[in-house]
């Protein structure tokens, strides 16, 4: 069990990467278990989930891309705050495609509601104003890295 920041910082990255190895296996039932439950019901419960990352699976299948790693950052330092546990952590992706490769930054928050035993992630790399006006137990202090715009690397060009 999780007990020194130490051991919490080691938490939020080890359930990050499993969250991240889910999504790399399309094992989408898995990759809910670390989402934030009102990120979950924004998007019309379990379902409304697993609807979206099929219809963004079709979408990557029918332009030949294809999610080909995931680099986690480490954690900035963790809050204790309202009752929660919190930090961000950023991750790194590489989505090929023909001619290249498209290299996508996003910034999760994390969150843990008993002391770092289990950890539950908000992208906030596309709706960060539902996110500050939803989640009302952010912490001021909550260090929040501005997410880096996606970029093209022509591999062709090479």
């Amino acid at each position: 069990m999780p007990g020194g920041s130490g051991d919490n910082i080691i938490a939020v990255k080890k359930q990050a990467e499993e969250m991240g190895y889910a999504m790399m296996k399309k094992d989408y039932k898995t990759y809910i278990k670390f989402m934030h439950p009102k990120v979950i019901a924004h998007m019309g419960g379990e379902q409304g989930v697993l609807d979206t990352m099929k219809s963004v699976e079709a979408h990557m299948a029918k332009y030949g891309m294809k999610l080909a790693y995931i680099n986690l950052d480490e954690p900035t330092p963790i809050i204790d705050t309202a009752g929660e546990l919190q930090c961000t952590i950023s991750s790194n992706a590489d989505i090929t495609v023909k001619g290249g490769v498209i290299h996508a930054n996003s910034v999760f928050i994390c969150i843990s509601k008993d002391k770092g035993l289990h950890w539950v992630y908000i992208d906030i790399s596309s709706d960060y104003e539902w996110v500050r006006n939803e989640m009302k137990t952010l912490s001021s202090k909550l260090v929040i890295p501005v997410p880096q715009k996606p970029s093209f690397e022509d591999v062709e060009a090479k």
